[in-house]
């Protein structure tokens, strides 16, 4: 099959069937990962510019994953969103949460095997709307401008000091950096080169975001229930001519152990 994504189609059409070229997720798809007790697992939903969208079936018969395209300019993002939080994600060893991520990979032509992901985390102090012209999602509120302007200052002053918050593996300077940030706005994003076919693959997050969203009451609709998750993931997928495929049970924080006094 061949398909185009660009920038202005929005969700991937399918316009045929699709054919799996070598290396494409056939049939014999295993079910996907049931997380540990010891797990926190959130409500996932598909998300895109296009409003209505929930997720691209690429037509294998009992396949529980929805798939988003991969491409820099794609708006389309599985979203984890988790309600509730226990105490311990405050205050882990070394201020990290892992999470676990994994991603079944559709081929929809002959590529190198993975794809390059992003995972942004917000807390529900820092939420994220589609933008109608660009394909990064942007921080929204009446206060948003402000608030992104001061964090990429903020960023840009650690940078001058030699230090990166958004290090794939930062040493423990800029994760403290990128902790006390994390904490202060509610937002953290890192990019995984790869991700491999139904690989579960670790990406730590800054403990800050955590005690951001629970130190903060969220705000409420009129009958009380919460307008946002306390905290929510967003997972891109930046490689053309890909997609990658997600359900609930895909992504998990693992609780850690407190550290003790």
């Amino acid at each position: 099959m061949r398909a185009f994504i660009g920038p202005r189609h929005g969700p991937l059409i399918l316009v045929a069937l699709l054919a799996p070229v070598p290396g494409a997720r056939g049939d014999d798809l295993p079910a996907p990962k049931k997380p540990a007790e010891e797990c926190v697992v959130g409500a996932l939903q598909f998300k895109s510019r296009a409003g209505a969208f929930t997720g691209t079936d690429v037509g294998q018969p009992g396949l529980a994953r929805k798939y988003i395209s991969g491409n820099p300019n794609s708006t389309e993002r599985a979203v984890w969103g988790f309600d509730a939080l226990p105490q311990s994600v405050t205050a882990p060893a070394g201020d990290t949460v892992p999470a676990k991520l994994t991603c079944s990979i559709f081929y929809m032509k002959k590529s190198p095997p993975g794809a390059r992901v992003t995972v942004r985390v917000v807390s529900h102090t820092c939420p994220q709307v589609p933008d109608q012209l660009r394909a990064e999602w942007q921080w929204a509120g009446d206060k948003a401008d402000a608030q992104k302007e001061q964090y990429d200052k903020a960023v840009a002053a650690y940078k001058d000091k030699k230090l990166d918050p958004g290090a794939e593996k930062p040493d423990a300077a800029s994760w403290k950096a990128a902790n006390e940030l994390a904490e202060k706005y509610g937002y953290y994003e890192v990019t995984v080169p790869k991700v491999f076919d139904d690989a579960e693959a670790t990406v730590d997050l800054p403990a800050g975001l955590f005690r951001n969203a629970l130190k903060h009451k969220p705000e409420a609709h009129a009958d009380g229930t919460p307008k946002r998750p306390l905290v929510s993931v967003y997972v891109k997928c930046e490689t053309p001519g890909v997609l990658i495929g997600m359900t609930d049970a895909d992504l998990y924080l693992h609780l850690p152990k407190p550290v003790p006094k």
